[in-house]
């Protein structure tokens, strides 16, 4: 006999919260006609979830205006750098988070990384002689 799928076509996310050991994490959600519901995922998911998403609101976003050029764009708030752990070759690593309202995203870099980035928006000015000497900004 074949597993029933239970299809929820939710209307709202409302709340979530995470069990006090960390394990589970609880998405309540309100159907169309008003009554709750829940979705339980463990907390391993979660990270799944977290790199999932943004694809799955491009292509929603894509898809409902049939412009393929279209993104989610929010404005950058805040940003820091940290220098992290050297790698296993002991070169220096670094995190960069980026911030906008309450969301934020960190990435692990290399400063080969970092420079290019600098590159590709100021070109070699950003890592000139001059520009390695300057103080970074952290917010």
């Amino acid at each position: 006999m074949a597993d029933l799928v239970k299809h929820i076509d939710a209307a709202a996310l409302t709340t979530f919260e995470v069990d006090p050991d960390g394990a589970h994490v609880h998405f309540h959600v309100r159907d169309h006609e008003g009554s709750p519901a829940e979705l339980v995922l463990p907390a391993t998911c979660l990270g799944e979830l977290l790199m999932t998403l943004p694809r799955v609101m491009r292509d929603a976003l894509r898809k409902s205006s049939g412009n393929d050029s279209l993104r989610v764009v929010y404005p950058l708030e805040r940003y820091k750098i940290e220098l992290a752990q050297p790698n296993c070759t002991g070169a220096p690593q670094f995190i960069l988070t980026l911030a906008s309202g309450g969301f934020s995203v960190s990435f692990a870099s290399s400063a080969d990384a970092l420079a290019d980035i600098a590159r590709s928006i100021f070109g070699d000015v950003a890592t000139s002689p001059e520009a390695e000497h300057r103080p970074a900004r952290l917010s």
